[in-house]
Protein backbone atom coordinates (compact mmCIF):
# COMPACT_ATOMS: atom_id res chain seq x y z
CA UNK A 1 0.00 0.00 0.00
CA UNK A 2 1.24 3.16 -1.04
CA UNK A 3 1.76 6.07 1.62
CA UNK A 4 -0.89 8.39 -0.19
CA UNK A 5 -3.02 5.23 0.34
CA UNK A 6 -2.20 4.87 4.31
CA UNK A 7 -3.13 9.21 4.76
CA UNK A 8 -5.83 8.45 2.77
CA UNK A 9 -7.66 6.12 4.73
CA UNK A 10 -6.08 7.57 7.89
CA UNK A 11 -3.87 4.52 8.91
CA UNK A 12 -1.53 5.67 11.81
CA UNK A 13 1.82 6.40 9.92
CA UNK A 14 4.05 5.14 13.21
CA UNK A 15 1.84 1.95 13.24
CA UNK A 16 1.70 1.01 9.62
CA UNK A 17 3.69 -1.58 8.20
CA UNK A 18 4.22 -1.05 4.48
CA UNK A 19 2.62 -4.43 2.76
CA UNK A 20 5.36 -5.39 0.06
CA UNK A 21 4.93 -7.08 -3.40
CA UNK A 22 6.71 -10.05 -2.48
CA UNK A 23 4.17 -10.46 1.05
CA UNK A 24 1.08 -9.35 -1.15
CA UNK A 25 1.71 -11.87 -3.67
CA UNK A 26 1.87 -14.59 -0.87
CA UNK A 27 -1.15 -13.58 0.70
CA UNK A 28 -2.90 -14.05 -2.73
CA UNK A 29 -0.99 -17.53 -3.24
CA UNK A 30 -2.38 -18.14 0.50
CA UNK A 31 -6.12 -17.39 -0.22
CA UNK A 32 -5.86 -19.26 -3.56
CA UNK A 33 -4.32 -22.72 -1.97
CA UNK A 34 -6.98 -22.26 0.78
CA UNK A 35 -10.13 -22.38 -1.83
CA UNK A 36 -8.17 -25.35 -3.77
CA UNK A 37 -7.49 -26.86 -0.65
CA UNK A 38 -11.13 -26.47 1.13
CA UNK A 39 -12.40 -27.87 -1.96
CA UNK A 40 -13.95 -31.25 -0.44
CA UNK A 41 -14.25 -32.95 -4.08
CA UNK A 42 -10.87 -31.39 -5.54
CA UNK A 43 -8.68 -30.72 -2.34
CA UNK A 44 -8.28 -32.06 1.60
CA UNK A 45 -11.53 -30.49 3.02
CA UNK A 46 -11.68 -27.27 5.02
CA UNK A 47 -10.82 -28.83 8.53
CA UNK A 48 -7.43 -31.14 7.04
CA UNK A 49 -4.47 -30.28 9.25
CA UNK A 50 -3.21 -29.17 5.52
CA UNK A 51 -6.05 -26.80 4.87
CA UNK A 52 -5.73 -25.60 8.72
CA UNK A 53 -1.63 -24.72 8.20
CA UNK A 54 -2.61 -22.76 5.58
CA UNK A 55 -5.25 -20.66 7.03
CA UNK A 56 -2.95 -20.20 9.43
CA UNK A 57 0.00 -18.99 7.64
CA UNK A 58 -2.53 -16.44 5.70
CA UNK A 59 -4.00 -15.18 9.20
CA UNK A 60 -0.28 -14.13 10.76
CA UNK A 61 0.47 -13.00 7.14
CA UNK A 62 -2.43 -10.34 7.92
CA UNK A 63 -1.22 -9.87 10.90
CA UNK A 64 2.41 -8.88 10.30
CA UNK A 65 0.73 -6.58 7.77
CA UNK A 66 -1.94 -5.21 9.88
CA UNK A 67 -4.83 -6.28 8.37
CA UNK A 68 -6.30 -6.99 11.50
CA UNK A 69 -9.78 -7.26 10.35
CA UNK A 70 -8.65 -10.19 7.36
CA UNK A 71 -6.43 -11.73 10.13
CA UNK A 72 -9.34 -12.29 12.81
CA UNK A 73 -11.94 -13.91 10.41
CA UNK A 74 -8.72 -16.49 9.32
CA UNK A 75 -7.62 -16.75 12.85
CA UNK A 76 -11.74 -17.60 13.40
CA UNK A 77 -11.96 -19.68 10.69
CA UNK A 78 -9.02 -21.91 11.76
CA UNK A 79 -9.75 -21.76 15.34
CA UNK A 80 -13.11 -23.20 14.41
CA UNK A 81 -11.90 -25.71 12.24
CA UNK A 82 -8.87 -27.05 14.89
CA UNK A 83 -11.83 -27.14 17.03
CA UNK A 84 -14.21 -29.42 15.00
CA UNK A 85 -11.46 -31.43 13.74
CA UNK A 86 -10.44 -32.65 17.53
CA UNK A 87 -12.74 -35.80 16.50
CA UNK A 88 -11.20 -36.62 13.52
CA UNK A 89 -9.17 -39.63 12.39
CA UNK A 90 -5.90 -37.14 11.79
CA UNK A 91 -5.43 -36.67 15.41
CA UNK A 92 -4.62 -32.22 15.79
CA UNK A 93 -2.98 -31.57 19.11
CA UNK A 94 -5.01 -30.36 21.89
CA UNK A 95 -3.01 -27.31 22.52
CA UNK A 96 -2.86 -26.02 19.12
CA UNK A 97 -6.80 -25.11 19.83
CA UNK A 98 -6.16 -22.96 22.57
CA UNK A 99 -2.78 -21.55 20.83
CA UNK A 100 -5.36 -20.46 17.62
CA UNK A 101 -7.70 -19.19 20.12
CA UNK A 102 -4.96 -16.58 21.64
CA UNK A 103 -3.88 -15.39 18.65
CA UNK A 104 -7.64 -14.74 17.82
CA UNK A 105 -8.11 -12.90 21.38
CA UNK A 106 -5.24 -10.30 20.67
CA UNK A 107 -5.99 -9.71 16.76
CA UNK A 108 -9.55 -8.41 18.59
CA UNK A 109 -7.79 -6.97 21.31
CA UNK A 110 -5.71 -4.81 18.22
CA UNK A 111 -8.93 -4.24 16.91
CA UNK A 112 -10.21 -2.80 20.56
CA UNK A 113 -13.17 -5.58 20.47
CA UNK A 114 -12.06 -6.05 24.21
CA UNK A 115 -15.33 -7.32 25.58
CA UNK A 116 -14.81 -10.41 22.64
CA UNK A 117 -11.43 -10.65 23.00
CA UNK A 118 -12.05 -11.08 27.05
CA UNK A 119 -13.30 -14.56 27.24
CA UNK A 120 -11.07 -15.82 24.80
CA UNK A 121 -8.21 -14.75 26.06
CA UNK A 122 -9.45 -16.37 29.39
CA UNK A 123 -10.37 -20.17 27.89
CA UNK A 124 -7.04 -20.14 26.30
CA UNK A 125 -4.91 -19.19 29.07
CA UNK A 126 -6.87 -22.12 30.94
CA UNK A 127 -6.38 -24.98 28.00
CA UNK A 128 -2.33 -23.64 28.11
CA UNK A 129 -2.27 -23.86 31.55
CA UNK A 130 -3.44 -27.94 31.96
CA UNK A 131 -1.47 -28.71 29.44
CA UNK A 132 1.79 -26.70 30.03
CA UNK A 133 1.99 -25.95 33.51
CA UNK A 134 1.42 -22.70 35.92
CA UNK A 135 5.00 -21.18 34.62
CA UNK A 136 5.38 -22.23 31.10
CA UNK A 137 6.23 -19.13 28.93
CA UNK A 138 3.94 -19.48 26.47
CA UNK A 139 1.35 -18.53 28.80
CA UNK A 140 3.14 -14.75 28.54
CA UNK A 141 1.53 -13.71 25.61
CA UNK A 142 -1.88 -14.30 27.06
CA UNK A 143 -1.06 -13.26 30.30
CA UNK A 144 -0.47 -9.72 28.41
CA UNK A 145 -3.34 -9.96 26.07
CA UNK A 146 -5.78 -10.35 29.27
CA UNK A 147 -3.92 -7.76 31.44
CA UNK A 148 -4.21 -5.17 28.61
CA UNK A 149 -8.19 -6.39 27.92
CA UNK A 150 -8.74 -5.93 31.68
CA UNK A 151 -7.03 -2.58 32.39
CA UNK A 152 -9.07 -0.87 29.04
CA UNK A 153 -12.43 -2.61 30.48
CA UNK A 154 -11.49 -0.87 34.08
CA UNK A 155 -11.21 -3.94 36.14
CA UNK A 156 -8.54 -2.43 37.82
CA UNK A 157 -8.28 -5.17 40.46
CA UNK A 158 -8.25 -7.94 38.60
CA UNK A 159 -5.66 -6.05 35.97
CA UNK A 160 -3.42 -5.35 38.83
CA UNK A 161 -3.15 -9.40 39.76
CA UNK A 162 -2.79 -10.07 36.34
CA UNK A 163 -0.12 -7.63 35.30
CA UNK A 164 1.70 -9.18 38.42
CA UNK A 165 1.21 -12.81 37.48
CA UNK A 166 2.64 -11.52 33.92
CA UNK A 167 5.67 -9.64 35.93
CA UNK A 168 6.22 -13.39 37.84
CA UNK A 169 6.43 -15.09 34.91
CA UNK A 170 9.05 -12.70 33.00
CA UNK A 171 10.84 -13.41 35.84
CA UNK A 172 10.92 -16.78 35.63
CA UNK A 173 11.38 -17.27 32.19
CA UNK A 174 13.33 -13.99 30.52
CA UNK A 175 15.03 -12.79 34.31
CA UNK A 176 13.92 -10.01 36.25
CA UNK A 177 16.67 -7.59 34.67
CA UNK A 178 14.93 -8.11 30.82
CA UNK A 179 14.02 -5.43 28.96
CA UNK A 180 10.36 -7.38 28.71
CA UNK A 181 10.64 -7.48 32.78
CA UNK A 182 11.31 -4.17 33.06
CA UNK A 183 8.79 -2.94 31.14
CA UNK A 184 6.09 -4.75 32.65
CA UNK A 185 7.03 -2.40 36.10
CA UNK A 186 6.17 0.51 33.87
CA UNK A 187 2.31 -0.48 32.89
CA UNK A 188 1.70 -1.69 36.57
CA UNK A 189 2.76 1.64 37.67
CA UNK A 190 -0.38 2.47 35.15
CA UNK A 191 -2.92 0.23 36.94
CA UNK A 192 -2.06 1.27 40.26
CA UNK A 193 -2.26 4.93 39.36
CA UNK A 194 -5.84 4.34 37.75
CA UNK A 195 -6.58 2.30 40.74
CA UNK A 196 -5.62 5.74 42.78
CA UNK A 197 -2.79 3.66 44.66
CA UNK A 198 -0.49 6.68 44.12
CA UNK A 199 2.21 5.61 46.63
CA UNK A 200 2.29 2.10 45.30
CA UNK A 201 2.61 3.72 41.85
CA UNK A 202 5.56 6.00 42.65
CA UNK A 203 7.39 2.96 44.65
CA UNK A 204 7.26 1.06 41.66
CA UNK A 205 8.12 3.81 39.13
CA UNK A 206 11.21 4.50 41.47
CA UNK A 207 12.24 0.46 41.01
CA UNK A 208 11.95 0.62 37.31
CA UNK A 209 13.63 4.22 36.67
CA UNK A 210 16.23 2.94 38.50
CA UNK A 211 16.66 -0.35 36.90
CA UNK A 212 16.41 0.74 33.65
CA UNK A 213 18.93 3.00 34.01
CA UNK A 214 21.76 0.60 35.22
CA UNK A 215 20.55 -2.55 32.94
CA UNK A 216 19.85 -0.24 29.73
CA UNK A 217 21.22 3.12 29.93
CA UNK A 218 19.57 6.52 30.29
CA UNK A 219 18.51 7.01 26.30
CA UNK A 220 16.68 3.35 25.80
CA UNK A 221 13.19 3.53 25.07
CA UNK A 222 12.02 1.76 28.25
CA UNK A 223 14.13 4.01 30.19
CA UNK A 224 12.36 6.79 28.60
CA UNK A 225 8.74 5.29 29.43
CA UNK A 226 10.14 4.75 32.72
CA UNK A 227 10.68 8.68 33.19
CA UNK A 228 7.31 9.74 31.31
CA UNK A 229 5.33 6.70 33.53
CA UNK A 230 7.00 8.09 36.59
CA UNK A 231 6.08 11.97 35.85
CA UNK A 232 2.24 10.46 34.79
CA UNK A 233 2.36 9.13 38.57
CA UNK A 234 3.80 12.28 40.24
CA UNK A 235 1.22 14.63 38.35
CA UNK A 236 -1.46 12.78 39.63
CA UNK A 237 -0.10 13.00 43.29
CA UNK A 238 -0.24 16.54 42.69
CA UNK A 239 3.79 17.07 42.01
CA UNK A 240 2.70 19.22 38.83
CA UNK A 241 6.51 21.28 38.67
CA UNK A 242 8.00 17.65 39.52
CA UNK A 243 6.12 15.68 36.98
CA UNK A 244 6.78 18.90 34.52
CA UNK A 245 10.49 18.83 34.45
CA UNK A 246 10.41 15.40 33.90
CA UNK A 247 7.91 15.38 30.89
CA UNK A 248 10.02 18.29 29.23
CA UNK A 249 13.13 16.13 29.83
CA UNK A 250 11.22 13.20 28.34
CA UNK A 251 10.11 15.40 25.81
CA UNK A 252 13.63 16.64 24.59
CA UNK A 253 14.73 13.44 24.07
CA UNK A 254 11.57 11.98 22.01
CA UNK A 255 12.51 15.01 19.99
CA UNK A 256 15.50 14.13 19.41
CA UNK A 257 15.36 10.53 19.38
CA UNK A 258 12.04 9.80 17.62
CA UNK A 259 11.02 13.13 15.85
CA UNK A 260 8.95 16.11 16.41
CA UNK A 261 5.64 14.24 15.40
CA UNK A 262 5.87 10.30 16.50
CA UNK A 263 3.26 9.51 18.65
CA UNK A 264 5.34 9.07 21.78
CA UNK A 265 6.51 12.53 21.49
CA UNK A 266 3.07 13.69 21.07
CA UNK A 267 1.37 11.95 24.33
CA UNK A 268 4.03 14.01 26.11
CA UNK A 269 3.33 17.17 24.69
CA UNK A 270 -0.48 17.09 25.62
CA UNK A 271 0.31 15.79 29.24
CA UNK A 272 2.40 19.16 29.70
CA UNK A 273 -0.53 20.82 28.08
CA UNK A 274 -2.67 18.95 30.78
CA UNK A 275 0.07 20.11 33.35
CA UNK A 276 0.17 23.58 31.95
CA UNK A 277 -3.53 23.91 32.81
CA UNK A 278 -3.62 22.43 36.33
CA UNK A 279 -1.11 25.50 36.53
CA UNK A 280 -3.57 27.49 35.61
CA UNK A 281 -1.52 28.71 32.37
CA UNK A 282 -4.17 28.07 30.07
CA UNK A 283 -2.96 29.67 26.93
CA UNK A 284 0.67 27.90 26.74
CA UNK A 285 -2.10 24.60 27.85
CA UNK A 286 -4.04 25.46 24.49
CA UNK A 287 -0.43 25.67 22.20
CA UNK A 288 0.27 22.06 23.58
CA UNK A 289 -2.47 20.73 22.90
CA UNK A 290 -3.39 22.18 19.76
CA UNK A 291 0.02 20.65 18.82
CA UNK A 292 -0.80 17.61 19.71
CA UNK A 293 -3.97 17.39 18.11
CA UNK A 294 -2.88 18.19 14.25
CA UNK A 295 -0.48 15.58 14.83
CA UNK A 296 -3.21 13.11 16.12
CA UNK A 297 -5.31 14.10 13.14
CA UNK A 298 -2.12 13.37 10.54
CA UNK A 299 -0.97 10.16 12.61
CA UNK A 300 -4.51 8.13 12.91
CA UNK A 301 -7.41 10.08 11.23
CA UNK A 302 -10.50 11.91 13.26
CA UNK A 303 -12.03 9.63 14.42
CA UNK A 304 -8.81 7.39 16.60
CA UNK A 305 -9.29 7.55 20.51
CA UNK A 306 -5.99 9.73 20.85
CA UNK A 307 -7.45 12.20 18.00
CA UNK A 308 -10.51 12.72 20.15
CA UNK A 309 -8.67 12.96 23.83
CA UNK A 310 -7.18 16.25 22.15
CA UNK A 311 -10.00 17.45 20.75
CA UNK A 312 -11.74 17.07 24.20
CA UNK A 313 -9.00 19.16 25.76
CA UNK A 314 -8.87 21.88 23.48
CA UNK A 315 -12.74 22.11 23.37
CA UNK A 316 -12.41 22.34 27.34
CA UNK A 317 -9.82 25.19 26.86
CA UNK A 318 -11.88 26.98 24.26
CA UNK A 319 -14.69 26.71 26.54
CA UNK A 320 -12.87 28.39 29.08
CA UNK A 321 -12.14 31.25 27.22
CA UNK A 322 -16.09 31.79 26.32
CA UNK A 323 -15.47 30.45 22.88
CA UNK A 324 -18.35 28.91 22.59
CA UNK A 325 -19.28 28.65 18.84
CA UNK A 326 -15.72 26.69 18.58
CA UNK A 327 -15.88 25.11 21.51
CA UNK A 328 -19.16 23.62 20.74
CA UNK A 329 -18.01 22.16 18.19
CA UNK A 330 -14.99 20.16 19.75
CA UNK A 331 -17.25 18.94 22.07
CA UNK A 332 -19.65 17.59 19.91
CA UNK A 333 -17.07 16.08 17.69
CA UNK A 334 -15.60 14.50 20.76
CA UNK A 335 -19.10 12.62 22.03
CA UNK A 336 -19.77 11.27 18.89
CA UNK A 337 -17.03 9.97 18.07
CA UNK A 338 -15.89 8.41 21.58
CA UNK A 339 -20.03 7.44 21.52
CA UNK A 340 -19.09 5.21 18.64
CA UNK A 341 -15.69 4.25 20.24
CA UNK A 342 -17.45 2.86 23.18
CA UNK A 343 -20.82 1.98 22.03
CA UNK A 344 -23.21 1.01 25.49
CA UNK A 345 -20.45 1.29 27.91
CA UNK A 346 -20.31 4.47 30.48
CA UNK A 347 -16.47 5.09 29.24
CA UNK A 348 -14.78 7.36 31.79
CA UNK A 349 -13.57 9.94 28.91
CA UNK A 350 -17.44 9.62 26.95
CA UNK A 351 -18.77 11.10 30.35
CA UNK A 352 -16.51 13.93 30.43
CA UNK A 353 -17.26 15.23 26.89
CA UNK A 354 -20.94 14.66 27.73
CA UNK A 355 -20.34 16.85 31.21
CA UNK A 356 -18.48 19.64 29.20
CA UNK A 357 -20.89 19.74 26.42
CA UNK A 358 -23.31 20.05 28.98
CA UNK A 359 -21.90 22.73 30.94
CA UNK A 360 -21.39 24.72 27.59
CA UNK A 361 -25.03 24.23 26.14
CA UNK A 362 -26.37 25.40 29.95
CA UNK A 363 -24.06 28.59 29.12
CA UNK A 364 -25.81 28.91 26.06
CA UNK A 365 -29.80 28.51 27.40
CA UNK A 366 -28.78 31.95 29.07
CA UNK A 367 -29.85 33.47 25.65
CA UNK A 368 -33.33 32.91 26.44
CA UNK A 369 -34.70 35.03 23.50
CA UNK A 370 -33.28 32.74 21.31
CA UNK A 371 -36.26 30.53 19.16
CA UNK A 372 -33.86 27.64 19.95
CA UNK A 373 -33.76 27.95 23.81
CA UNK A 374 -35.99 25.20 24.90
CA UNK A 375 -34.00 22.28 23.04
CA UNK A 376 -30.84 23.53 24.82
CA UNK A 377 -32.10 23.33 27.56
CA UNK A 378 -33.98 19.86 27.03
CA UNK A 379 -30.24 18.85 25.72
CA UNK A 380 -28.40 20.02 28.70
CA UNK A 381 -30.52 18.21 31.24
CA UNK A 382 -29.98 14.61 28.66
CA UNK A 383 -25.88 15.28 28.58
CA UNK A 384 -25.68 16.04 32.94
CA UNK A 385 -27.93 12.74 33.09
CA UNK A 386 -26.18 10.71 31.28
CA UNK A 387 -22.64 11.97 32.46
CA UNK A 388 -24.04 11.86 36.50
CA UNK A 389 -25.29 8.12 35.79
CA UNK A 390 -22.75 7.01 33.82
CA UNK A 391 -20.26 8.07 37.14
CA UNK A 392 -22.50 7.10 39.69
CA UNK A 393 -22.80 3.05 38.16
CA UNK A 394 -18.98 3.25 37.43
CA UNK A 395 -16.79 0.98 39.69
CA UNK A 396 -13.90 3.12 39.45
CA UNK A 397 -15.94 6.33 40.46
CA UNK A 398 -18.97 5.83 42.40
CA UNK A 399 -21.69 8.55 43.59
CA UNK A 400 -18.26 10.23 45.98
CA UNK A 401 -16.15 10.39 43.05
CA UNK A 402 -14.55 14.03 42.61
CA UNK A 403 -16.10 14.30 38.83
CA UNK A 404 -19.95 12.47 39.94
CA UNK A 405 -19.68 15.26 42.80
CA UNK A 406 -19.21 17.59 39.65
CA UNK A 407 -21.48 16.55 37.62
CA UNK A 408 -24.14 16.54 40.36
CA UNK A 409 -23.41 19.85 41.42
CA UNK A 410 -23.56 21.24 37.68
CA UNK A 411 -26.97 19.43 37.42
CA UNK A 412 -28.42 21.04 40.59
CA UNK A 413 -27.35 24.50 39.70
CA UNK A 414 -29.52 23.78 36.52
CA UNK A 415 -32.46 22.53 38.56
CA UNK A 416 -32.18 25.68 41.01
CA UNK A 417 -32.44 27.73 37.80
CA UNK A 418 -35.15 25.96 36.54
CA UNK A 419 -37.24 26.68 39.42
CA UNK A 420 -37.39 22.98 40.09
CA UNK A 421 -36.52 23.11 44.02
CA UNK A 422 -37.77 19.07 44.52
CA UNK A 423 -34.68 18.28 42.09
CA UNK A 424 -32.00 20.37 42.86
CA UNK A 425 -32.74 19.66 46.83
CA UNK A 426 -32.54 16.03 46.07
CA UNK A 427 -29.09 16.82 43.69
CA UNK A 428 -28.00 18.49 47.16
CA UNK A 429 -28.28 16.40 49.74
CA UNK A 430 -26.42 13.84 47.65
CA UNK A 431 -23.76 16.23 47.26
CA UNK A 432 -23.71 17.33 51.12
CA UNK A 433 -23.35 13.56 51.90
CA UNK A 434 -20.85 12.44 49.70
CA UNK A 435 -18.56 15.38 50.99
CA UNK A 436 -19.20 14.65 54.11
CA UNK A 437 -18.30 11.28 53.73
CA UNK A 438 -14.83 11.54 51.53
CA UNK A 439 -13.81 14.90 52.96
CA UNK A 440 -15.38 15.54 56.09
CA UNK A 441 -17.41 18.19 56.99
CA UNK A 442 -15.14 20.92 58.34
CA UNK A 443 -14.03 21.36 54.49
CA UNK A 444 -14.52 24.24 52.06
CA UNK A 445 -16.73 22.08 49.48
CA UNK A 446 -18.76 20.66 52.29
CA UNK A 447 -19.38 23.54 53.38
CA UNK A 448 -20.50 25.16 50.02
CA UNK A 449 -22.66 21.55 49.92
CA UNK A 450 -24.72 22.70 53.10
CA UNK A 451 -25.24 26.25 52.40
CA UNK A 452 -26.72 25.68 48.98
CA UNK A 453 -29.12 23.02 50.11
CA UNK A 454 -29.66 25.34 53.42
CA UNK A 455 -30.73 28.24 50.64
CA UNK A 456 -33.19 25.51 48.97
CA UNK A 457 -34.83 24.60 52.05
CA UNK A 458 -35.04 28.15 53.02
CA UNK A 459 -36.46 29.68 49.58
CA UNK A 460 -39.18 26.46 50.12
CA UNK A 461 -40.12 28.06 53.82
CA UNK A 462 -38.84 24.99 55.60
CA UNK A 463 -36.70 27.30 58.06
CA UNK A 464 -35.81 24.88 61.16
CA UNK A 465 -34.21 22.83 58.83
CA UNK A 466 -32.56 25.31 57.05
CA UNK A 467 -31.42 26.99 60.46
CA UNK A 468 -29.95 22.84 61.05
CA UNK A 469 -27.77 22.96 57.50
CA UNK A 470 -26.74 26.41 58.03
CA UNK A 471 -25.26 25.62 61.07
CA UNK A 472 -23.08 22.88 59.57
CA UNK A 473 -22.21 25.44 56.68
CA UNK A 474 -21.25 28.37 59.27
CA UNK A 475 -18.88 25.44 61.06
CA UNK A 476 -17.31 23.98 57.85
CA UNK A 477 -16.50 28.00 57.08
CA UNK A 478 -15.31 28.87 60.36
CA UNK A 479 -12.50 25.99 60.08
CA UNK A 480 -11.26 26.97 56.68
CA UNK A 481 -11.96 31.22 57.27
CA UNK A 482 -11.49 31.98 60.42
CA UNK A 483 -9.85 30.86 64.00
CA UNK A 484 -12.60 29.34 66.03
CA UNK A 485 -12.54 32.55 68.71
CA UNK A 486 -13.62 35.12 65.99
CA UNK A 487 -17.25 35.88 67.03
CA UNK A 488 -20.10 38.32 65.89
CA UNK A 489 -19.44 40.67 68.90
CA UNK A 490 -15.72 40.69 68.36
CA UNK A 491 -15.79 41.93 64.66
CA UNK A 492 -18.38 44.81 64.92
CA UNK A 493 -16.25 45.93 67.62
CA UNK A 494 -13.07 46.13 66.04
CA UNK A 495 -13.41 45.79 61.84
CA UNK A 496 -10.13 44.67 61.14
CA UNK A 497 -11.88 41.39 63.55
CA UNK A 498 -14.13 40.92 60.83
CA UNK A 499 -13.93 37.24 59.23
CA UNK A 500 -13.39 35.90 55.47
CA UNK A 501 -16.78 37.58 53.39
CA UNK A 502 -17.93 33.87 52.81
CA UNK A 503 -18.11 33.05 56.55
CA UNK A 504 -19.42 36.53 57.54
CA UNK A 505 -22.18 36.02 54.59
CA UNK A 506 -23.19 32.48 56.26
CA UNK A 507 -23.56 33.57 59.66
CA UNK A 508 -25.27 36.68 59.10
CA UNK A 509 -28.15 34.25 56.59
CA UNK A 510 -28.19 31.84 59.39
CA UNK A 511 -28.62 34.05 61.66
CA UNK A 512 -31.76 35.26 60.12
CA UNK A 513 -33.25 32.30 59.10
CA UNK A 514 -33.33 30.68 62.65
CA UNK A 515 -35.25 33.96 63.62
CA UNK A 516 -37.41 32.99 60.99
CA UNK A 517 -37.61 29.26 62.64
CA UNK A 518 -38.03 30.62 66.15
CA UNK A 519 -41.10 33.12 65.16
CA UNK A 520 -41.90 32.47 61.52
CA UNK A 521 -43.84 29.17 62.82
CA UNK A 522 -43.82 25.51 61.63
CA UNK A 523 -41.86 23.95 58.48
CA UNK A 524 -44.71 24.43 55.78
CA UNK A 525 -43.60 25.68 52.42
Amino acid sequence: MSEAKCEEEHVPKYLFTVTTPEQEAELARLRLEIDRLGDKFLGCGLEHPKTLQCVLDCAELCYTTRKFEEAAKWFRHAWQGVGRAMNRPFELPHILVYRTQARLAKTLCDLRRFKESEPLFREALAGLETHLGQDAAELIPSVDGLSIVLHELLELPEAEETFLRLRRLHEINTGPMHPDTLSILNRLALVLRDANKLAEADRICVESLEHCTIVLGRDHPTTQTSVEIAAYVRHAMGMSEEAEDMFRLALSTNERQLGYDHPNTVTIVSKIGMLLSDQQDFEQSEEFHRRALKACIDNYGRDHERTLDEVHFVGVLVLRREDVVEGEQLLRWALTGRQALYPGIPHPSMLASAHHLAVLMQRKTLWRYDPRAEDWLRETEELYRLALKGRQEMPSMGPSHKETIETAKCLAVFYDDEGRSNEAEGLWCLVFKACKATKGLLNVETADAAYALATILQHQHRYVESAAVFKEAVEGYRHVYAPPKVTRAGWEEDDEKRPHPVLEDAILVQESVEKLALFGGSDSK
